[in-house]
């Protein structure tokens, strides 16, 4: 499998997350040891992990009812090296959850404590995004 080096390449583009994917991605290669600790920090709540599986199933069917976003998985799972999957999963699913990554950790958590399939995907990673931002913004 060839890796894929550009963002935002046209397998993704046509995606209404499509600069999310962009961002998630970057992140992921700009701070990789973050990305390791939040997951690390969320798999550690048991009913979370459980919850994960189920939501990634329900992400997987939106993605599989729509050829437009089925094909995306490859091309975004290769240039995320695996470590962002569910991320990047919830953007290819869900064109509604964007915000999610830059929102408090906590309120992510809390959404994802009511089973909202975003949120349970997006959890590690809006704990990376969100301090990232407001490290820009400081």
């Amino acid at each position: 499998m060839q890796k894929n080096t550009n963002l935002n390449c046209d397998t993704w583009s046509h995606l209404p997350n499509a600069k999310h994917i962009d961002a998630v991605i970057a992140s992921l290669k700009a701070h990789p040891q973050e990305w390791i600790d939040a997951w690390n920090i969320c798999k550690e709540d048991s009913v979370w992990a459980v919850m994960l599986d189920a939501a990634c199933c329900e992400a997987w069917d939106v993605c599989k009812k729509d050829l437009s976003r089925s094909g995306v998985w490859d091309a975004t799972l290769t240039a995320a090296q695996y470590a962002a999957q569910d991320a990047v999963l919830a953007l290819m699913a869900y064109d509604d959850c964007a915000h999610l990554l830059y929102s408090d950790p906590r309120e992510v958590e809390l959404l994802a404590k009511f089973n909202v399939t975003a949120a349970v995907l997006i959890w590690p990673t809006s704990m990376v995004m969100s301090k990232n931002l407001r490290e820009i913004h400081l």
